[in-house]
């Protein structure tokens, strides 16, 4: 009986099931969850609460790379913008004219450009590859690519939407839509962005981050944690 695979002791899961040494491949890094022992496969689009409130069409893109919530999706917004030392327009009734004054941290996020989604991407550690254009509209692109298993968020007339396994996802479409039915179907794609790696989802409880182990050569059911 082959040895099952173990960190701290603890038997490695995929897909649930125990692993063993026979199954993973010699000096291959794998990322686990140290939370729940689970390797991560693939990608993963995370399901939005819809009692949250409506979401602009950036934030809901980085809910559904991340899992994270409204709140704490606009509040690393409004943390990029003010490092930036951008300010926004505010009425004072004392002066009655409007003011230059430092971005709130609650404010909802409305409006996002490229330069912002980049930004929310690499902050999240979702490595990411931006792509000039080349295509005409969504549907030549999801028929170009669409057979990638990697995750594409797509500028379409400068509303972001997500392409993943067969289904268009935006702030209208959480759960996703087929091409067909998508409205942006035949609107010009000004930029898109290939998925290479996405981090498994965080929670204040667990915060798995991103250990990886390594299969070791000398001991077959030993696995080495890295950081």
């Amino acid at each position: 009986m082959t040895e099952q695979f173990k960190l701290n002791g603890k038997p490695v899961l995929k897909n649930g099931i125990p692993v063993t040494a026979g199954e993973l491949i010699a000096g291959k890094q794998y990322e686990v969850n140290l939370a729940t022992l689970e390797i991560k496969t693939g990608f993963t689009v995370y399901p939005i609460d819809t009692a949250q409130g409506r979401m602009y069409c950036g934030a809901t893109v980085i809910a559904l790379l991340t899992g994270k919530d409204r709140a704490t999706i606009h509040r690393d917004f409004n943390k990029l913008i003010r490092k930036r030392g951008i300010k926004r327009n505010k009425w004072s009734d004392k002066l009655g004219c409007w003011t230059r004054v430092q971005w709130s941290l609650n404010s909802m996020v409305t409006g996002m450009s490229n330069k912002d989604l980049e930004a929310l991407l690499t902050k999240n550690k979702i490595s990411h590859k931006k792509h000039e254009v080349k295509y005409g509209s969504l549907r030549q692109l999801v028929d170009d690519m669409g057979h990638l298993k990697n995750p594409i968020v797509i500028n379409v007339t400068g509303h972001y939407v997500l392409y993943h396994a067969g289904k268009v996802y935006d702030t209208f479409h959480r759960e996703g839509a087929t091409i067909a039915d998508h409205p942006c179907a035949g609107k010009r794609v000004q930029k898109y962005w290939l998925i290479r790696r996405q981090p498994s989802k965080q929670t204040n409880e667990e915060r798995p981050g991103r250990h990886q182990i390594c299969l070791q050569r000398r001991n077959h059911g030993v696995a080495k944690q890295q950081s």
